[in-house]
């Protein structure tokens, strides 16, 4: 998970650290975080209390993933480890899936983006438009329901649906539609 503070007191951190500040991209710093996150038992281990730096396997992964030296991990550590502990005993954050589940549906924006493959009609050629939002839910394996507004487009001259979208759905077997 990923705090919720003010990026100044971020670029503090790196500021005070001038490798860091010249080896580390906004993208390594948020992976960081949720990595930590995810790891915080193995960062434990058996103590009750943040460790002073980072246990070996857990260095390595990370800076394998971030393709970092291992030594930079460590005082990324040093620099974000009481960030990364608050994070990890703080209120949980929602996931992504989880916000557009709660305020997709007001914006009529879904978790995944629907959109027919073509932008002309098969027909007559004429550039499709007028489109039209169809609320559903795709269900996945390992994500769970999502909200999904599927858009379709309309060709003007046969003031008709354009059934690609709906097709193409049924092909994958992904009929969202309530």
């Amino acid at each position: 998970m990923i705090p919720n503070l003010p990026a100044a007191q971020i670029l503090e951190r790196l500021l005070a650290h001038e490798s860091l500040y010249h080896n580390l991209r906004y993208s390594d710093i948020q992976r960081f975080f949720e990595l930590t996150y995810r790891l915080w038992p193995e960062i434990l281990g058996t103590d009750t209390s943040r460790p002073l730096s980072l246990p070996a396997p857990v260095c390595d992964l990370l800076a394998s993933v971030l393709q970092l030296d291992t030594s930079l991990i460590q005082l990324t550590w040093h620099a974000f480890g009481d960030i990364a502990e608050a994070a990890y005993n703080g209120p949980p954050q929602p996931s992504v899936d989880n916000i557009f589940r709660i305020h997709g549906r007001t914006q009529k924006l879904g978790a995944e983006p629907l959109r027919p493959p073509i932008t002309s009609c098969l027909k007559c050629q004429h550039g499709l438009g007028k489109e039209s939002i169809v609320e559903g839910r795709l269900y996945t394996l390992h994500r769970g329901i999502l909200p999904i507004f599927s858009k379709s487009l309309y060709c003007r001259p046969y003031q008709q649906l354009d059934e690609i979208d709906e097709e193409l759905l049924t092909a994958l077997n992904h009929v969202p539609w309530n």
